[in-house]
């Protein structure tokens, strides 16, 4: 029985091949946005879950005045495991950057600039996952300098060789043994490294005295550098060490660093999609993309679906004949509904094999758009397959069940006659529901394209407040603990200066600064005490460390005041310049009152000299806040220079040759300043394409339904056509009578689709100091898109219809 089902189901399919490939190709193409969404959002939902311990493995989360940091204090780690019952294992990581230097066999230097080195404590390995290639994992780490790298470093490195034993020299001359190889960590992970080294060997590399730097800072209850993980025993809760943290802060942070800072172990599962913190090691994304992805693949999929519901219908009415012949020779009802479920499973089948194919070859595509490096091959396991199995089953019952009952409920007597008693209001009614559904998703999938575009083209081309157009950031240092606490000595600012002196000879380089930061990207926050505050308020302010002429470098205007200027002997010790939003915050009432202000950065008392225009210091997801600016010449970690736009390759080369000579320790690299600033917005711009690209196929498929619906109802109204032809009707009364139903829908469509598209993007945007107002603009552009491709598409059926021959249609009659 069933096999006769499906050989019929396989014969009517084959007859209507122009309903059939519509049915499929709607349907593949749904399937496949399915399916390439779910490998996105398995992915993301997969994060940190290698670990064989993910689910005991937690990272501090820091908090203080209102901050929320991924990064934790220094001296917090050794203190976990003898205060916290719960605790089992406690680990620290501090990621920085460093120029690397080895020798070939040859005795040929060469030298690497390599970011992702992180130094860390030998009980990571206890708490996470490593998987090993060589070397023995019981000492890794565990002796000084002693290195493990990545097997694709040690292959950068050293070639087929073995990397066992050999030498590397960070930071220009300290040696590094190699005693182990491993593989970096998946892509599904929050953090990715190219080597590790022991944690007390990282101050042996710093600029200047490490160990006395290491003695402040495991004094430093405040500054927060580096990551702290922490694995918890078998049944322990976070929830109740959590409720600790009171009592270890009372413990053991001395009183004059008791700043209400704030520590929590947060779960390192939830990193990826749920952290939100500052200074993660790498870009996370949001458990609201996850969400609107997932939508996305539920509602192509539903406007698949739909399709085949209204083409079915239409296309099974005239198959009354049929189904009345059946009925009379004995058919029950339950068999005819098995009949018309096994084509919608036959179309879903064929459907899904096309799907597979599809999503193979259009993955990339989805990794080039999402940044990501999906592999297909992972994603096959017996457990997906099952899913979409029973995804695909479940798509058949669902868009061949209402067909299946619709058609099955005429009358025998009547269906004989080719009279179609139940062609009432109810089932037109709810053939048009589903056509409105589907415009109204594509219209909502359209306008939340367009609102999204809009925004991330208002955050590239809203004004940051200064110049960032051909700025050349050059790092002075690898990323280290010199960002915060300085490493710049006597020796290093001379040949600075000499630097600087050499390279503004060329005539296409226009000016040049130092700071510790480049604009736009944030700042380090520093205890501060502004006048009519005291320390007890505990403020903390972002601070800018910057040479005398950086003001004029980026372009910053001072309102009140003046810059710094080196004639007065003083500035680099005394004088801060302060924003507009600092005057307002701290109560120094008008710009002009701000002059001469007492302002305390870090103990250091200070006066106000200058006051600044507001501009983003920090990217446009954040509020101007308040922002101070100091000349501290041992803080300073970055170069901006200024270049010509003219033969930028060459002025790069030039700049490189002189970099060379005088800092021959540290590689030369540098960013263009609007490319980084550009980046920070990556996210947004990557949710706008894929709503985008979704939007166009959500098109495709209303458009393929549309095609069919006008054929089908082309077929229907023939005879009408003719005889209005014959009565004077003109083609344009034709394709009027034909296309108008459509174009009621959309409107209809377009007033469901605007409440909803105004809510949730109205939601989306308030996450955004600096946001767009949403218009009548996007809707009626989405709306008219939508209306001008429909009836684009149905033209070709509605015009050969109006073109057909009416003695060839009437002479039947």
């Amino acid at each position: 029985m069933l096999k006769n089902y499906f050989k019929v189901a396989i014969r009517n399919l084959l007859r209507h091949k122009a309903y059939s490939l519509i049915n499929i190709l709607g349907l593949s193409i749904g399937l496949t946005c399915c399916l390439l969404l779910f490998i996105y959002v398995q992915d993301e939902l997969s994060y940190d879950k290698f670990h064989t311990k993910s689910e005991r493995i937690y990272r501090l989360k820091y908090e203080i005045n209102g901050f929320n940091l991924a990064r934790s204090p220094l001296p917090i780690a050794p203190n976990l495991v003898s205060f916290f019952p719960e605790v089992e294992k406690a680990a620290r990581m501090y990621n920085r950057d460093a120029s690397v230097e080895i020798v070939d066999q040859a005795g040929n230097k060469k030298q690497f600039e390599e970011g992702r080195i992180f130094f860390a404590d030998s009980s990571i390995q206890d708490i996470f996952t490593f998987e090993y290639v060589a070397g023995d994992p019981a000492s890794m780490l565990r002796n000084p300098f002693s290195v493990v790298l990545t097997d694709e470093v040690a292959e950068k490195y050293f070639g087929n060789e073995n990397a066992i034993g050999k030498t590397i020299y960070l930071a220009g001359n300290h040696p590094f043994n190699v005693t182990g190889i491993i593989k970096d960590f998946p892509s599904a992970s929050h953090v990715h490294f190219s080597m590790i080294a022991p944690f007390d060997n990282l101050f042996d590399i710093e600029q200047g005295n490490g160990q006395e730097l290491k003695q402040r800072l495991n004094q430093n209850w405040v500054a927060s550098h580096l990551y702290t993980y922490a694995l918890l025993k078998e049944g322990e809760s976070a929830e109740t060490a959590n409720a600790r943290f009171e009592a270890f802060y009372d413990k053991f942070v001395p009183e004059n660093l008791k700043l209400g800072q704030k520590w929590s172990f947060f779960p390192m599962s939830d990193t990826r999609l749920y952290a939100n913190l500052a200074a993660d090691p790498e870009p996370v994304s949001s458990i609201t993309f996850v969400y609107i992805f997932s939508a996305i693949a539920i509602l192509t999929l539903l406007i698949a679906c739909i399709n085949f519901i209204n083409l079915s219908t239409a296309k099974s009415l005239q198959r009354t004949k049929e189904i009345g012949m059946r009925k009379v020779l004995g058919a029950w009802k339950t068999q005819l509904v098995i009949q018309f479920l096994g084509e919608s499973l036959v179309v879903s089948l064929v459907a899904a094999f096309i799907a597979c194919g599809l999503s193979f070859y259009l993955l990339p595509a989805l990794n080039t758009l999402t940044d990501k490096e999906l592999l297909f091959g992972d994603f096959i396991t017996a457990s997906n397959a099952l899913m979409f199995l029973a995804l695909v089953v479940t798509t058949a019952i669902a868009a061949g069940l209402y067909p299946a009952f619709f058609v099955t409920k005429i009358d025998p007597a009547n269906s004989l006659k080719g009279i179609l008693s139940n062609k009432g209001k109810a089932g037109l009614s709810f053939r048009k529901v589903l056509v409105i559904v589907q415009f109204t998703v594509s219209i909502i999938l359209i306008s939340g394209g367009i609102i999204v575009y809009q925004q991330v083209n208002f955050m590239r081309n809203r004004p940051m407040g200064f110049e960032k157009d051909f700025i050349i950031n050059v790092p002075l240092f690898s990323n280290n603990f010199n960002n915060a606490f300085g490493g710049v000595e006597g020796d290093m600012r001379q040949r600075m200066n000499t630097f600087e002196d050499e390279m503004m000879r060329s005539p296409n380089v226009l000016a040049s600064t130092l700071s510790d930061n480049p604009l736009g990207l944030g700042s380090v926050y520093r205890p501060v005490v502004p006048d009519g505050h005291t320390r007890e308020e505990n403020i903390i302010a972002p601070v800018l460390s910057v040479d005398y002429d950086f003001i004029d470098t980026y372009g910053l205007n001072v309102v009140t005041g003046r810059a710094f200027d080196k004639s007065f002997g003083t500035d680099h010790l005394n004088a801060v310049l302060v924003n507009e939003s600092a005057v307002k915050d701290y109560g120094f009432g008008s710009n002009e009152e701000a002059i001469g202000k007492k302002f305390t950065v870090e103990g250091n008392d200070c006066q106000v000299v200058g006051v600044i225009k507001d501009f983003h210091f920090m990217t446009l997801q954040q509020p101007i806040g308040p922002l101070v600016f100091r000349v501290s010449v041992a803080n300073f970690t970055m170069f901006s220079i200024k270049v010509h736009q003219q033969n930028l390759p060459a002025t790069i080369a030039g700049i490189e040759e002189i970099w060379t000579r005088h800092f021959p320790e540290k590689a030369f690299e540098y960013s263009f300043l609007d490319e980084t600033l550009a980046s920070s917005y990556r996210n947004e711009e990557r949710l706008g394409k894929i709503v985008g690209y979704f939007a166009g196929i959500a098109i495709l498929i209303s458009c393929l339904g549309s095609y069919g619906l006008i054929m089908f109802l082309a077929q229907q109204k023939m005879k009408e056509i003719s005889i209005r032809k014959v009565l004077g009707a003109t083609i344009g009364n034709i394709i009027l009578l034909l296309s108008k139903g459509f174009a009621l829908l959309v409107l209809l469509s377009l007033l469901i689709a605007v409440p909803v598209v105004y809510y949730f993007m109205d939601g989306w945007l308030s996450d955004f100091s600096f946001r767009i107002n949403i218009g009548p603009g996007s809707f009626l552009l989405a709306g008219g898109l939508t209306l001008l491709i429909v009836g684009l598409t149905i033209s070709y059926q509605a015009i050969k219809a109006a073109y057909s021959n009416p003695v060839s249609t009437l002479r039947n009659e």
